[in-house]
């Protein structure tokens, strides 16, 4: 019980700490919707593949298809804390599925 615990505060912390970056204005508009769409994609995926490692990965690819075109493609600016902000969601979205007790289809945030 308290590794479940232990798992719900530290995505907690990790919430407070993006909303606390949001209202200091120390991170890009850009980075919180590639967290909410990251968050919202592991959900999807979670419930696709039943397994929460594939899923994990399949959600990060994802990402870093869309970085990479963005840096090949020219279809928008490559960034790293793009990529990081992804990994933050998916991340975020994996302990806090990890923490319920029942396994949803799909999750969503919306962090503006």
């Amino acid at each position: 019980m308290l590794g479940k615990s232990l798992r719900l505060l530290l995505t907690l912390t990790l919430i407070l700490v993006i909303m606390i970056s949001l209202a200091s204005g120390a991170v890009g508009h850009d980075k919180y919707l590639h967290f909410s769409v990251s968050f919202t994609l592991y959900g999807f995926f979670q419930g696709v593949l039943d397994d929460e490692v594939p899923a994990l990965a399949a959600t990060m690819a994802v990402g870093a298809v869309k970085e990479l075109s963005d840096l090949f493609l020219n279809t928008g600016a490559f960034e790293y804390g793009d990529l990081l902000a992804n990994l933050m969601g998916s991340l975020a979205a994996f302990h806090y599925c990890r923490s319920l007790s029942f396994r949803p289809f799909i999750v969503f945030w919306v962090v503006f």
